[in-house]
């Protein structure tokens, strides 16, 4: 792997876990501190949604009470990047496909 492509997946990785952390900071919508049991049903709602997420882009191979990060970085993320890699690499192919095609 090319540094450049390196670099890339660090700044992908980095903006999905910066999008992931907001979308998490702003579900309570008002940004007032809540109590236990609002916390407790927020976390629930985040679980169900992750859930979702990961039947979808990642895997639901893991417990309910796993910390929300490990969701991400294990079980979301690393299909997100492979996702990612595939979409680069048909993209290549297509334009040496291209150039080929002008070369004629």
């Amino acid at each position: 792997m090319s540094t450049d492509e390196r670099s890339y997946q660090q700044g992908s990785q980095g903006v999905w876990q910066q999008l992931l952390s907001l979308a998490l900071q702003n579900l309570s919508g008002t940004g007032e501190h809540l109590s236990r049991t609002e916390m407790m049903q927020e976390r629930t709602m985040v679980v169900q949604t992750l859930r979702s997420i990961c039947e979808e882009y990642g895997d639901n191979d893991w417990d309910d009470d796993l910390h929300l990060t490990d969701v991400l970085n294990k079980h979301l993320l690393p299909c997100i990047q492979q996702m990612d890699e595939d979409l680069q690499c048909e993209a290549r192919e297509q334009q040496s496909r291209a150039d080929a095609w002008e070369e004629e």
